[in-house]
């Protein structure tokens, strides 16, 4: 059997020889195809029996590459043993493009200059023998080139709605539309403005902070130095005022006990 084409009403048959009409071959259909079965007993031209049975289903795309089992059980006697004997065909069927998707690599927005890979893929049997593909332009499909992949660099007019197409001798699919989005660049032009704000603000907190510890430094010195000049001039006017002050105070009272014993001896002495 040759190829079949998907929707196509497709009959298969299976005979066997019936030496002995009176117990003919059972024939069994294993396949998974659903449809109908019918059989019956014929005479052939050279006068022997044939059992023959009829498969009928819709091809569909699930069935191809499909295996169909055909077998015929013989009974050799009734309540006896039996012989089993069978066919085997693989299913081809034919079918346009399905499933046929476009893919971008890398996905998301691609900045300016920067190369897209644009892929079309199909599912079709004979393969897909083109591709081509469209571009959206407010609702009207403008062809753009041929082949499996479209390679861009990318520029802003580049931006908007891609489609591909698959094509084979059974017919042809488009993709649904697949945005390719434009990135600016805004953000790499702005960057090197970011880096030396950020650069600068640290800069100035930088020379805040080293302002702030210098004020601070300056006012404990100062304190500090305050605090000293205080302390040696309380401690030279106290050691000044109590040396000076005792002393003289000293010196006049040993002075007046002297005054006082040189009068009792002149007292003493005068008689």
């Amino acid at each position: 059997m040759g190829s079949i084409t998907e929707g196509e009403l497709v009959r298969l048959s299976c005979s066997a020889s019936a030496p002995c009409p009176t117990f003919p071959p059972s024939l069994i259909w294993t396949s998974g195809l659903g449809g109908s079965v019918e059989s019956q007993l014929q005479e052939g031209i050279d006068g022997l029996m044939t059992m023959t049975s009829t498969l009928t289903f819709t091809a569909s795309l699930l069935h191809h590459g499909l295996l169909v089992r055909c077998s015929a059980r013989y009974t050799l006697q009734p309540g006896g043993t039996t012989k089993t004997t069978q066919g085997n065909l693989t299913l081809n069927v034919l079918y346009a493009p399905k499933n046929t998707v476009a893919l971008s690599s890398p996905s998301g927005p691609v900045p300016d200059g920067r190369a897209v890979t644009l892929t079309c893929q199909s599912d079709a049997n004979p393969p897909v023998e083109r591709y081509s593909w469209y571009k959206d332009i407010s609702g009207q499909v403008t062809w753009k080139a041929n082949g499996q992949t479209l390679v861009l660099l990318v520029s802003k007019a580049d931006s908007g709605l891609y489609l591909c197409e698959a094509h084979n001798e059974k017919g042809s699919q488009r993709s649904k539309v697949m945005p390719l989005e434009f990135e600016s660049g805004q953000c790499s032009v702005m960057v090197p403005y970011i880096i030396c704000g950020v650069m600068v603000s640290l800069y100035v907190l930088t020379v805040t902070v080293d302002v702030y510890k210098h004020k601070s430094l300056s006012r404990r010195l100062k304190l500090q130095l305050e605090l000293s000049e205080k302390g040696d001039a309380t401690y030279t006017n106290l050691t000044i005022a109590s040396i000076s002050s005792d002393y003289d105070q000293l010196q006049m009272t040993r002075a007046a006990r002297g005054e006082a014993h040189s009068g009792r001896r002149s007292e003493r002495a005068a008689p």
